[in-house]
């Protein structure tokens, strides 16, 4: 892989637009949309924007390990205000799932409910058959 192959691999793994990565790699305006797209066929070059973006999630990773790591320290830290803790407590509980309620859909399927990210999430749950025993 050259040198300019290896830039458009990187613009792309933080965008994945390939037109505009292989303009930020240095391939012409005139010539980007096709050489993007061409670059994405090269195995070498998609599996080094795979290592990259890897790479990028594990940073991912260990930053919301941080966070609820903070969370914890401040809900466990008795000279924080109580009204911080208790919303540390409540953002830890929420990231971990423990807000989830399990519930009837309208048309009677079972489902959790909850929040993710601010917004409200349901979990539908298959249906599950169920066999009598009339041993």
């Amino acid at each position: 892989m050259n040198e300019k192959q290896k830039r458009f691999a990187e613009h792309y793994a933080t965008n994945p637009n390939a037109t505009e990565a292989a303009k930020a790699a240095g391939y012409s305006e005139r010539t980007a949309r096709s050489q993007g797209q061409r670059l994405l066929t090269n195995v070498d070059i998609v599996n080094y924007i795979k290592k990259l973006q890897d790479e990028t999630a594990v940073v991912r990773i260990s930053r919301i390990t941080a966070v609820k790591a903070f969370w914890s320290d401040t809900m466990n830290d008795t000279s924080e205000k109580t009204s911080d803790r208790l919303k540390a407590s409540e953002l830890l509980a929420k990231a971990s799932g423990a807000f989830l309620h399990a519930g009837k859909n309208e048309d009677d399927s079972e489902a959790f409910f909850g929040e993710q990210d601010g917004e409200d999430v349901v979990i539908y749950l298959p249906e599950i058959e169920r066999s009598s025993n009339n041993d």
